[in-house]
């Protein structure tokens, strides 16, 4: 069986009901089970489809307009991620098509022109998607409900600051 974790958002002050993440001060991060008391939290982030996130974003600079955290990966007991700030410079790259397959997954780190996928059209022809830059896909949005079926990729340019989130007991 596969050991495949599958990456969340967490939003700070975030609309969605669901599990958070509390920044304690000092980079201490400790996630919590759904609906949990938070206790002191400093900021709270919390969990948010990937799909609504670009209610969190300024599409024209592009950038989020709150802190988000990217969970990519679960290591023992802890989980880890990036954190990025408001108004950080974000890269955007959408693709459409019939069907849309990416080779990457969020905290993967891409090179400029690098394959990271494949679309197919409706007339059945193969495209391949490349990395508009070097730097690390944060998110792949989902849009669901477009058809054709439509993604939208997020990438940074920079390395993004990269947090250690305790899982709460």
């Amino acid at each position: 069986m596969s050991n495949y974790f599958f990456p969340e958002a967490y939003v700070e002050n975030g609309l969605e009901s669901g599990r958070s993440i509390c920044f304690k001060g000092n980079d201490i991060y400790i996630a919590f089970a759904k609906n949990a008391g938070t206790g002191e939290c400093v900021k709270t982030f919390v969990n948010t489809p990937f799909e609504k996130l670009v209610e969190y974003m300024d599409l024209e600079k592009p950038c989020f307009t709150r802190d988000v955290i990217i969970v990519h990966r679960e290591e023992g007991g802890y989980y880890k991620g990036f954190l990025i700030e408001k108004g950080e410079k974000l890269y955007l790259l959408e693709a459409s098509g019939s069907t849309i397959a990416v080779s990457k997954r969020e905290g993967d780190a891409v090179e400029p022109h690098e394959k990271i996928g494949y679309i197919i059209t409706n007339k059945r022809e193969v495209r391949v998607i490349k990395a508009p830059l070097k730097g690390i896909l944060l998110a792949v949005i989902d849009l669901t409900w477009e058809k054709p079926e439509k993604i939208i990729m997020v990438f940074t340019g920079e390395r993004p600051r990269e947090v250690v989130i305790g899982k709460s007991a």
